[in-house]
């Protein structure tokens, strides 16, 4: 069966999403790509392949019957165009985060109830071959029972307008860490705290940030502990070691990624090649063949944007004490 997808926003991130949907138009999984922004610049610069091109959102919803609408536009403006855009009957992809608030999340799930849309975000971290292996061994019981993670992501890049080191680089922990061990259950936030070089800084002005969080394992009425260490600006490093009563899982997300058990010194183990697809192509084959995904997503979505507003406060709170 052959889709056909809009993407709202043509900046950094949404060329990334038009250059995989490209890409599987290539490959026949998808039948046409339409694209939107409001700078004609960015417009005139699209690939030759793309099928529209609009300069307004409700123009080209309005002209195309789309069976799924990615928004990559700035961060404030997600919530108004998943509202109106799910209004019409249509799913959304919605680049994270998904709104500004939980309370805005679980506002965009009753209208998806209500206007029978699927709402899916743009947390594609469980997609990466890497993730998708290491949850397998993890389900097997090849590493035991999980007693701790730690998860670290370091980019060299420096912090976005609008952005903070919560919503832009903690929330893919926040996502991902759940689905990696199977919790079900919102954790118990331990610690937030923010820096920048080296001494505590207010939420919006951090480059740095420390989250440990605690999970309850309800089955073996034991608690998984959590640590999830985000930076913008420092060399690049990307890694989520799993603790397990028999062994350690180790993976090296960097790049095409490797998965190694006891430490990174032991040689990476061979990944399926069935899933040596980028995170984000995986994440559209998904979405579009599978419509029993979006209720489990809207349950993660909700989730992820209410850790995303604890973890946001502590940090504030903590600021305001002890700065």
């Amino acid at each position: 069966m052959s889709y056909c997808v809009g993407v709202i926003g043509c900046g950094r991130w949404g060329m990334k999403h038009i250059s995989t949907l490209l890409e599987m138009k290539k490959q026949g999984s998808i039948n046409q790509v339409f694209a939107c922004d409001i700078n004609p610049k960015r417009l005139e610069s699209l690939p030759q392949s793309v099928d529209g091109k609009f300069s307004s959102w409700r123009e080209m919803c309005k002209q195309i019957s789309f069976d799924l609408v990615t928004i990559a536009t700035p961060n404030p403006t997600h919530y108004r165009l998943g509202r109106e855009i799910m209004s019409m009957g249509t799913h959304v992809l919605i680049e994270k985060p998904t709104a500004t608030s939980s309370s805005e999340v679980a506002k965009l799930s009753q209208i998806a109830a209500q206007y029978s849309s699927n709402l899916h975000s743009g947390y594609l971290l469980r997609y990466h071959p890497v993730v998708l292996e290491a949850e397998k061994k993890i389900r097997r019981g090849d590493i035991g029972v999980v007693k701790s993670i730690r998860y670290v992501k370091y980019s060299s890049r420096n912090r976005s307008a609008g952005s903070n080191i919560v919503s832009g680089l903690a929330s893919h922990a926040f996502d991902t860490v759940p689905y990696l061990a199977n919790l079900r259950l919102n954790p118990l936030v331990l610690s937030a705290v923010a820096f920048s070089h080296d001494e505590l800084a207010p939420l919006d002005k951090a480059s740095k940030g420390n989250i440990r969080l605690q999970y309850k394992d309800v089955q073996r009425a034991s608690n998984i502990e959590v640590e999830v260490t985000v930076g913008w600006g420092l060399d690049s490093q990307f890694s989520v070691t799993i603790e397990g009563t028999k062994n350690l899982l180790y993976l090296d997300l960097q790049g095409d990624g490797s998965l190694h058990v006891d430490s990174l010194n032991h040689p990476p183990l061979p990944l399926l090649a069935s899933n040596n697809k980028s995170p984000l192509e995986s994440q559209y084959q998904n979405i579009l063949s599978n419509s029993e995904l979006a209720q489990s997503t809207k349950e993660s979505l909700l989730t992820t944007a209410q850790l995303i507003d604890s973890a946001a406060s502590w940090m504030k709170n903590w600021y305001t004490e002890y700065a």
